[in-house]
């Protein structure tokens, strides 16, 4: 069977199951100082970027493109960006993953077999695709981007190793990170300055999450769960705050997990704000100006077949304000699988996936009216990702 994206973090749990270290250091506050405010500045009224997504069909995989404009309008029909199995995708693998980089030059193409996993790069200024990783015939699985855009990071030989690196994409130069042993997801704040790393050392050992500087300084232990996964640390867009999901470390495949949000500077101030899915690889979405997250909620958690079966699962997209910690259901579907967040640039829409009896769609929701319509019904389409089509500025 082909590798899945929910497996990624278990692959790595399962393949040093065996392995245990001694605790490390102790619960640390104020890891760094304050930063100025910054303030948002969405782009401009008509300029939303372009929709990329995945379209599967007999010939094969392709990735397509709309041109969008900030009330969700599609103002052209959708255009192959690159040809499926006749252009890039190896024999035997499939695209099981796309994320767009923040300035909107590049996407990330996360292709798997039944034995390996790589990360492709498609140039969306020349169409152009290459592979992501630093040695040839190395496996990698995408963790994330850089905050220019022009960097992404990956976790290198996934099973056997814990090498996390950062690609330049302009220069092809990798830097490895000095992250802790078992680390197999890192995100790399805003700034460029700071790295969290959530680790574990296998199963029934628990998840910790890890602070760390670029340079020589020493790591501190944020949290430390014994019976529970950390998954999927993600910054917000100002590097204020942060989000994550414990997973219960079980024998269950999907499981409810638990959206957790924590004060960056202050990281002790840290709360459980909302059941959330676990377990598919869904992990929790800022909107660009920070203020939002997105995430998926399972709604049939009584339901044992979900806890097998990734085709069992109906489930809807909630929102974390996160300022006051409220949450509230954005769509409402039943009976529906919905998931893969992606943003607009300017925060007033989410596009994500639906399935409903083997049938994959793109819908569009605004956030502040919770209008729903479709965009992309009868491709069987999947991976939605917005992008740019001016990065968004901040100001200091």
């Amino acid at each position: 069977m082909r590798l899945k994206p929910w497996l990624y973090p278990l692959i790595g749990i399962l393949a040093f199951a065996i392995l245990s270290l001694p605790s490390v250091a102790p619960l640390l506050s104020s890891p760094f100082p304050a930063s100025p405010t910054p303030v948002w500045r969405p782009p401009p009224a008509g300029n939303e970027g372009q929709l990329l997504f995945v379209t599967t069909d007999l010939p094969g995989q392709t990735i397509r493109s709309l041109a969008t404009e900030t009330d969700g309008t599609i103002r052209h029909t959708a255009s192959p960006v690159v040809a499926g199995v006749e252009g890039f995708i190896p024999p035997g693998y499939a695209i099981t993953a796309l994320s767009g980089s923040p300035n909107g030059r590049w996407a990330s193409v996360q292709i798997d077999s039944e034995a390996s996993a790589h990360t492709l790069i498609l140039d969306l200024s020349t169409a152009q695709v290459r592979p992501a990783e630093p040695e040839p015939g190395q496996n990698s699985i995408f963790l994330g981007w850089t905050p220019d855009g022009n960097s992404l990071i990956l976790r290198v030989d996934p099973v056997w190793s814990d090498q996390i690196v950062v690609v330049n994409l302009l220069n092809g130069t990798a830097e490895r990170l000095d992250t802790p042993p078992y680390t197999w997801d890192a995100a790399i704040s805003p700034s460029g300055e700071h790295i969290l790393a959530a680790v574990t050392r296998g199963r029934w050992k628990g998840g910790e999450l890890w602070l760390m500087n670029r340079d020589d300084t020493p790591k501190q232990l944020l949290v430390q769960e014994p019976k529970h996964f950390i998954t999927y640390p993600r910054w917000s867009p100002y590097g204020d705050r942060f989000a994550y999901i414990l997973m219960p470390d079980t024998d269950v495949r999907f499981s409810v997990g638990q959206l957790w949000l924590a004060d960056a500077h202050h990281p002790e101030n840290r709360r459980m704000v909302a059941e959330a899915d676990a377990g598919h690889g869904f992990p929790p979405v800022w909107s660009p100006d920070g203020k939002t997250v997105a995430f998926v909620v399972r709604e049939n958690p009584d339901n044992p077949e979900a806890d097998i079966s990734g085709q069992a699962l109906e489930s809807n997209i909630y929102l974390l304000d996160g300022q006051t910690g409220a949450v509230r259901q954005l769509t409402h579907f039943r009976g529906t699988r919905v998931d893969r967040i992606a943003w607009s640039p300017n925060g007033t829409l989410l596009a994500f996936r639906t399935i409903v009896g083997g049938i994959s769609d793109i819908w569009v929701a605004d956030v502040f009216t919770g209008e729903m319509r479709p965009i992309i019904q009868g491709l069987n389409a999947d991976f939605p990702i917005w992008l740019p089509a001016s990065q968004k500025g901040v100001e200091q």
